[in-house]
């Protein structure tokens, strides 16, 4: 039929879109150079074309296409309740946008009232839902963790100031920097005078609180 090549075209065209913006800010590096938020919005506008189209294939469809479009939303609740767990909102957003329109259309297609199976699907999608949720608090823990024990690698734990690993990649990054450019550079140097003796005469600890 016409409207499932113009579906096609235009999936195809979003799909496209997609990975255009994931391989060009794709650098490799850790940190994201940008196009983030046009990449999430076209999957979101797929997803949600995709869910609506599927719906439709549902109530017109043989039933070979309805088998196909039910497996399809399923496996798009699957992928982004794992690889949005950053993102819980939009993915939570996501699967209600693509689950009220397919439970509709299974009711319609079960002759009218509510179907068991538009039952059972929507307890499917709050499923997936709530594991979106859990992934969400485990990357997040696990994000808190990493950015703790990088924390404790470059800070010395009695004063809480930089320790000597941090005091490298801070002249790293000046000689890096401002040095190339042809930018002077100065490294203060403090030293406590008398500490040895006051830190034998009173003890480590009250060198320590002196610190």
């Amino acid at each position: 039929a016409s409207w499932s090549y113009a579906w096609l075209c235009f999936d195809a065209a979003i799909v496209v879109g997609r990975l255009y913006l994931s391989f060009r800010f794709d650098d490799g590096k850790n940190v994201p150079v940008g196009g983030r938020a046009a990449t999430f919005a076209l999957m979101f506008v797929l997803f949600v074309t995709m869910g609506l189209w599927c719906a439709v294939s549902v109530v017109v469809g043989p039933p070979g296409l309805v088998l196909l479009s039910v497996i399809t939303v399923l496996a798009v609740f699957a992928g982004v309740s794992t690889r949005w767990a950053a993102f819980p909102r939009l993915t939570i957003i996501t699967i209600v946008m693509m689950a009220l329109p397919m439970c509709v259309a299974i009711c319609i297609r079960a002759g009218g009232g509510i179907s068991i199976s538009a039952v059972q699907f929507g307890v499917v999608a709050l499923m997936l839902a709530a594991q979106t949720m859990q992934n969400h608090q485990s990357l997040m823990r696990m994000i808190l963790a990493e950015h703790h024990n990088a924390g404790l690698a470059r800070i010395d734990p009695l004063t809480g100031l930089g320790n000597r690993f941090s005091l490298f990649e801070a002249l790293d990054r000046l000689c890096a920097s401002e040095v190339a450019d042809g930018a002077h550079v100065a490294l203060l140097y403090l030293d406590l005078d008398g500490f040895k003796g006051f830190n034998d005469a009173r003890g480590h600890d009250a060198g320590d609180e002196l610190l």
